[in-house]
C-alpha cells in the first residue's frame, strides 16, 4: 500500500504569509486596547479584578449612587484610563486620577476596590483574541 502526499506550494505559502502577519501585528497595541476595554467593562459592571463585587459604598453615597458600586461618579477617573504600546510586545494601561489610587489600596475610610489589572482568565481571554483566533482564522 503507497500513500502519497502533496502539498500545493502556493497554499503553504500563502498559510505562512497569514502566520507571519499575525506574529508581526501590533500585539501591543491589541494587547492595550484589550486590557483597557476589560478593566472599563468589568469595573463598570461592579466587579474587580479577581471577578468579585466590590465592597459596597458606605450607606449615604451608597443612597446617592442607587447602591451600584461601579466606581463611577463624575466619569473622569475611568476616562482618565488610557494605554500606550511601549514595544512591540509590551503596553502600559495607566489612570492619571488620584482617586483611583485610593480605590486600589484602600484607606482608613474606604475599602479596597482593586480594579486595575487583568486576571488569568482576563489574560487567557486576551490571548485567543489577539493571537489564537486570528491565527486560527489565518490557517483554517
Amino acid at each position: 500500500m503507497l500513500l502519497k502526499v502533496e502539498i500545493d506550494d502556493e497554499d503553504a505559502i500563502d498559510m505562512l504569509d497569514g502566520v507571519a502577519a499575525v506574529l508581526t501585528s501590533d500585539l501591543a497595541s491589541a494587547a492595550g486596547a484589550f486590557a483597557l476595554d476589560r478593566i472599563l467593562e468589568r469595573t463598570l459592571s461592579g466587579k474587580d479584578v479577581d471577578d468579585m463585587a466590590f465592597a459596597p459604598y458606605s450607606s449615604e453615597y451608597a443612597r446617592k449612587k442607587d447602591g451600584r458600586v461601579d466606581l463611577y461618579d463624575s466619569g473622569d477617573m475611568l476616562r482618565s484610563l488610557k494605554y500606550q504600546a511601549d514595544s512591540p510586545t509590551e503596553a502600559t494601561i495607566t489612570c492619571s486620577s488620584e482617586i483611583a489610587e485610593y480605590h486600589e489600596d484602600g484607606t482608613t475610610k474606604m475599602p479596597q476596590r482593586q480594579f486595575m489589572g487583568l486576571s488569568e482568565k482576563d489574560v487567557g481571554d486576551m490571548m485567543e483574541e489577539i493571537f489564537t483566533q486570528p491565527l486560527e482564522d489565518t490557517i483554517g
